[in-house]
């Protein structure tokens, strides 16, 4: 379905001539967050049990992953991008409540990241960046996918 032309530049006419694509927009949920890498890694250093409050075993064992010391930049700027993950899944299902480990992102064979819910694979969009000392994710789902309450 084609959305109608817009007759005039009023809202009255462009609210009606756009009404009929807002239910296909609504049903996509997006939460995007950033972390900063060097905070991360202060607040690690500090309190080192953070590590396995705020990750998962596959968490930590992804961002080790080709042999990289869990204390090195490297493994530092994964886990904030996952951190960073977590929160922009918090934002797009609307569930501010869950835990850190309620929510896990894992990377498949190809180091692809998939998100995780209560330890069930979740057909959420994942994607992960990093650059310098800003991590950041973007969680993109339907409205459908949401958990059942």
């Amino acid at each position: 379905m084609t959305a109608p032309a817009i007759a005039a530049a009023t809202p009255t006419a462009l609210s009606r001539s756009v009404a009929p694509t807002v239910p296909d927009l609504a049903g996509v949920r997006v939460g995007c967050d950033v972390v900063d890498v060097d905070a991360l890694a202060r607040r690690l250093e500090r309190t080192p049990d953070l590590l396995h409050r705020l990750f998962t075993e596959a968490e930590v064992a992804d961002a080790m992953r080709g042999n990289t010391p869990v204390s090195s930049p490297v493994a530092t700027r994964r886990l904030a991008a996952r951190a960073a993950a977590k929160e922009a899944a918090y934002k797009a299902l609307g569930m501010p409540g869950l835990g850190f480990g309620d929510v896990e992102v894992r990377c498949d064979p190809t180091g692809a990241p998939h998100l995780w819910l209560f330890g069930e694979a979740h057909p959420a969009a994942v994607s992960l960046s990093h650059d310098g000392s800003v991590a950041m994710a973007v969680v993109a789902l339907l409205v459908t996918d949401l958990p059942k309450e």
